[in-house]
């Protein structure tokens, strides 16, 4: 699904597939969803068995940008904080 910096938030909340100007995505890969700013190399989220971990690493502005709207979407929803390493890692 096509999506807008405004409406990923609620499409990430709600773990469905988006593209958002090619920089920001959201797939399904078996029993894990993930989020990644520009490209696979940075991960920005992942639910796998209804448990969130969020990317706390630091990348760039842009990527920020990302990472907020990422926090936005979990909004009351409990997530753990975890490096880019280590959720590539549960990748």
């Amino acid at each position: 699904m096509k999506a807008t910096l405004k409406t990923v938030s609620n499409l990430i909340a709600e773990r469905k597939p988006f593209t958002c100007n090619k920089s920001l995505y959201g797939e399904q890969r078996g029993d894990t969803y993930i989020v990644f700013s520009y490209g696979e190399h940075f991960p920005l989220a992942l639910c796998r068995d209804n448990l969130w971990f969020v990317n706390s690493s630091k990348y760039s502005p842009t990527t920020s940008r990302h990472q907020s709207k990422v926090r936005l979407g979990l909004h009351g929803i409990e997530y753990r904080e975890l490096s880019v390493n280590e959720i590539r890692n549960l990748i």
